[in-house]
Protein backbone atom coordinates (compact mmCIF):
# COMPACT_ATOMS: atom_id res chain seq x y z
CA UNK A 1 0.00 0.00 0.00
CA UNK A 2 1.59 2.97 -0.95
CA UNK A 3 -0.17 6.70 -0.83
CA UNK A 4 -1.66 8.81 1.94
CA UNK A 5 -4.23 8.96 4.36
CA UNK A 6 -6.77 11.36 4.95
CA UNK A 7 -9.46 12.47 2.16
CA UNK A 8 -8.82 15.96 3.39
CA UNK A 9 -5.11 15.70 2.75
CA UNK A 10 -1.90 13.94 3.03
CA UNK A 11 -1.90 13.70 7.22
CA UNK A 12 0.50 10.63 6.64
CA UNK A 13 2.71 9.55 3.61
CA UNK A 14 2.91 5.76 3.27
CA UNK A 15 5.84 4.35 1.01
CA UNK A 16 6.09 0.82 1.17
CA UNK A 17 10.46 -0.06 0.88
CA UNK A 18 11.41 -3.78 1.27
CA UNK A 19 8.09 -4.74 1.55
CA UNK A 20 7.97 -2.46 4.93
CA UNK A 21 5.58 0.34 5.25
CA UNK A 22 7.09 3.98 5.78
CA UNK A 23 4.92 6.00 7.45
CA UNK A 24 5.83 9.85 7.22
CA UNK A 25 4.54 13.03 7.35
CA UNK A 26 4.47 15.63 5.15
CA UNK A 27 3.12 18.67 6.98
CA UNK A 28 6.05 17.99 9.77
CA UNK A 29 2.96 17.71 12.65
CA UNK A 30 1.78 14.50 14.34
CA UNK A 31 -1.44 15.64 15.55
CA UNK A 32 -4.73 14.71 16.18
CA UNK A 33 -5.39 14.77 12.28
CA UNK A 34 -2.26 12.37 11.59
CA UNK A 35 -3.18 10.38 14.72
CA UNK A 36 -6.94 9.40 13.31
CA UNK A 37 -5.65 8.58 10.45
CA UNK A 38 -2.74 6.04 12.03
CA UNK A 39 -5.39 4.49 13.86
CA UNK A 40 -7.34 3.79 11.03
CA UNK A 41 -4.32 2.59 9.19
CA UNK A 42 -3.43 0.51 11.93
CA UNK A 43 -7.00 -0.89 12.48
CA UNK A 44 -6.50 -2.03 8.96
CA UNK A 45 -2.90 -3.54 9.39
CA UNK A 46 -3.65 -5.30 12.52
CA UNK A 47 -5.20 -7.80 10.76
CA UNK A 48 -2.18 -8.66 8.79
CA UNK A 49 1.06 -8.97 11.04
CA UNK A 50 2.06 -5.56 10.10
CA UNK A 51 5.96 -3.98 10.05
CA UNK A 52 6.32 -0.22 9.63
CA UNK A 53 8.21 2.44 9.91
CA UNK A 54 6.92 5.55 11.90
CA UNK A 55 9.36 8.25 10.21
CA UNK A 56 9.72 11.67 12.70
CA UNK A 57 12.82 12.85 10.90
CA UNK A 58 10.89 15.50 9.52
CA UNK A 59 8.06 16.61 12.16
CA UNK A 60 8.80 19.50 13.82
CA UNK A 61 5.64 19.15 16.48
CA UNK A 62 3.99 15.90 18.02
CA UNK A 63 0.79 16.19 19.72
CA UNK A 64 -0.48 14.12 22.76
CA UNK A 65 -2.53 12.38 20.36
CA UNK A 66 0.51 11.46 18.38
CA UNK A 67 2.19 10.61 21.17
CA UNK A 68 -1.18 8.20 22.29
CA UNK A 69 -1.58 6.41 18.60
CA UNK A 70 2.53 5.83 18.73
CA UNK A 71 2.02 4.20 22.16
CA UNK A 72 -1.09 2.45 21.02
CA UNK A 73 0.53 1.17 18.10
CA UNK A 74 3.63 -0.05 20.22
CA UNK A 75 1.47 -1.92 22.69
CA UNK A 76 0.03 -3.77 19.42
CA UNK A 77 3.22 -4.58 18.17
CA UNK A 78 4.89 -5.66 21.73
CA UNK A 79 1.73 -6.72 23.84
CA UNK A 80 -0.64 -7.96 21.53
CA UNK A 81 2.02 -9.24 18.93
CA UNK A 82 0.15 -8.19 16.17
CA UNK A 83 3.53 -6.71 13.95
CA UNK A 84 6.55 -4.78 14.88
CA UNK A 85 7.70 -1.41 14.28
CA UNK A 86 10.34 1.22 14.50
CA UNK A 87 10.92 4.56 15.25
CA UNK A 88 13.30 7.06 13.03
CA UNK A 89 14.10 10.24 14.66
CA UNK A 90 16.44 12.90 13.12
CA UNK A 91 19.89 13.15 14.30
CA UNK A 92 20.25 16.93 15.24
CA UNK A 93 20.61 17.50 18.50
CA UNK A 94 17.33 20.16 18.76
CA UNK A 95 15.04 17.37 17.72
CA UNK A 96 11.63 18.36 19.58
CA UNK A 97 9.68 15.39 18.63
CA UNK A 98 12.73 13.25 20.06
CA UNK A 99 13.29 15.44 23.14
CA UNK A 100 9.46 15.30 24.05
CA UNK A 101 9.67 11.41 23.61
CA UNK A 102 12.76 11.40 26.23
CA UNK A 103 11.06 13.52 28.48
CA UNK A 104 7.48 11.49 29.10
CA UNK A 105 9.70 8.12 28.95
CA UNK A 106 8.84 6.69 25.76
CA UNK A 107 12.59 6.69 24.52
CA UNK A 108 12.47 4.27 27.65
CA UNK A 109 9.46 2.01 26.27
CA UNK A 110 10.71 2.06 23.13
CA UNK A 111 14.63 2.70 22.89
CA UNK A 112 15.36 -0.28 20.67
CA UNK A 113 13.12 0.56 17.90
CA UNK A 114 14.64 3.99 17.11
CA UNK A 115 16.63 4.48 15.06
CA UNK A 116 19.02 7.40 12.97
CA UNK A 117 17.44 6.32 9.32
CA UNK A 118 14.90 4.77 7.23
CA UNK A 119 17.52 2.24 5.93
CA UNK A 120 19.01 1.16 9.33
CA UNK A 121 15.23 0.65 10.21
CA UNK A 122 14.49 -1.48 7.58
CA UNK A 123 17.59 -3.52 8.18
CA UNK A 124 16.81 -3.99 12.15
CA UNK A 125 13.06 -5.16 10.56
CA UNK A 126 14.34 -7.56 8.03
CA UNK A 127 17.03 -9.20 10.22
CA UNK A 128 14.41 -9.62 13.00
CA UNK A 129 12.64 -12.02 10.33
CA UNK A 130 15.81 -14.50 9.48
Amino acid sequence: MSGSLDSAGSAITIAVKNGIAVLSFPDKVFQKRQAEAFKAYLAEARQHNFRLILDLSDCAYISSDGLGATARCWKLCNEDNLGRMAIVFSDATDDEVRHLFEIIGLTRVVGAAIYPSVDEAISHLNTRDS
